[in-house]
């Protein structure tokens, strides 16, 4: 569904992420390849959203 992960750039991904010198190194990750991961990947983005707009 996704040519990259949209979540790459949220601190806080919920992803198995590692910072290699500064750039998050997303390979161990599979939630987008994962059964539920656009579920996820969507819920993630709508809470982000949401406080974005409480600020």
């Amino acid at each position: 569904m996704f040519c990259y992960c949209p979540l790459y750039l949220m601190k806080d991904c919920g992803g198995n992420f590692k910072d290699v010198n500064g750039v998050k190194d997303c390979t161990n990750c599979l939630i987008p390849h994962g059964p539920k991961g656009y579920d996820y990947i969507n819920m993630k983005i709508m809470e982000n959203n949401r406080r974005k707009v409480a600020k």
